[in-house]
């Protein structure tokens, strides 16, 4: 969704040349990106928790002499750091990492856009 909205800002930019509307448009963005952060961060969380959960079951059935999680490994909780720590990468932190990219890049366009000053429409 967050793709389809920069793209969205550029194209009603462009076609529109209306300060207001890209405002709003860039607003959109950010914000929309940053609950998209939020949501990958709080996703990973479950996805822990569920895990755990898992194994508990599997130690209340006895089900420990099967290793049926013998191929897992617990994944780890992403920080915020871990964004810019590119010797580590997992699939949640990919979409953490894509979100951060659209925030920064909403920002900037709409300071680049605000600085021009230039408004048509």
């Amino acid at each position: 969704m967050d793709a389809v909205l920069a793209v969205g800002l550029v194209g009603i930019d462009w076609r529109l040349q209306s300060m207001y509307a890209t405002t709003v448009v860039a607003i959109l963005l950010i914000v929309s990106a940053f609950f998209g952060a939020l949501i990958t961060r709080r996703h990973r969380g479950v996805e822990i928790q569920k895990l755990g959960s898992i194994e508990k079951v599997e130690e209340i059935l006895s089900l420990n002499d099967y290793d049926l999680l013998k191929d897992f490994k617990v994944p780890e909780h992403n920080t915020w750091l871990d964004v810019i720590n590119i010797n580590k990468s997992n699939t949640a932190l990919f979409i953490l990492r894509t979100h951060i990219i659209f925030i920064m890049f909403g920002i900037t366009y709409l300071i680049f856009r605000l600085l021009s000053g230039s408004d048509v429409g």
